[in-house]
């Protein structure tokens, strides 16, 4: 087979259709094609998009959930326990420092809001 350039925003697209098969919500599949192709063009490809077949293997055999959910265990002062309840890693991980920003940028006078 011979080589081929694809832009990253035609490698971003094919991933997100790809997950969308699997029946991965738009977002959580645009979501997951931005972190597989970042990790492509930084040079990390073991962690790019070669991971898409087994993502939706897993995705297709309800190895993963397609739909993102969490239950909170227990709360801390600084952190959260969540189950992610098998849901994709990468959207887990947006969510729960989305979640932590909410919390804590939302403080009045805080220096990063």
């Amino acid at each position: 087979m011979g080589n081929y350039v694809v832009s990253s925003e035609a490698l971003r697209d094919y991933c997100t259709k790809l997950m969308m098969t699997q029946h991965v919500p738009e977002d959580e599949a645009k979501l997951i094609a931005d972190h597989l192709v970042e990790a492509e063009m930084c040079g990390v490809s073991s962690h790019g998009v070669s991971r898409t077949s087994i993502y939706l293997k897993r995705l297709a055999s309800s190895v993963v959930n397609a739909k993102w959910d969490h239950k909170v265990e227990r709360e801390f002062p600084a952190a959260v326990q969540w189950n992610a309840c098998n849901s994709m890693g990468m959207v887990t991980g947006v969510r729960a420092m989305e979640r932590w920003c909410d919390d804590h940028f939302a403080v009045p006078g805080h220096p990063w809001r």
